[in-house]
């Protein structure tokens, strides 16, 4: 984990072969804790290079890639694993 700020990024991606692309990209950054959902702790250029790759993996006009800022991280209500993290209540 970065000393970076948390995020959830989701993304709907319309051709497999495009939302492999992506998920793969973002395993690099973060964890997976939904299908479609990664958690990343990312710098400020962090942020900057994997929006970068978001644009170019995608396409605009069928895609989407979104990233929330998760201040101050809520939790987690079902299965999942939480993050070390003392600042993270889980509820």
């Amino acid at each position: 984990m970065s000393d970076g700020r948390l995020f959830a990024v989701a993304y709907d991606i319309v051709r497999d072969s495009r939302r492999v692309k992506v998920a793969n990209a973002l395993k690099a950054y973060g964890e997976r804790t939904q299908y479609s959902v990664f958690e990343c702790y990312l710098s400020e250029k962090e942020l900057s290079e994997l929006t970068t790759r978001m644009r170019h993996l995608i396409r605009a006009e069928e895609d989407s890639v979104r990233f929330y800022q998760i201040r101050p991280p809520v939790g987690i209500v079902g299965t999942g694993r939480a993050h070390e993290d003392k600042d993270l209540f889980v509820i």
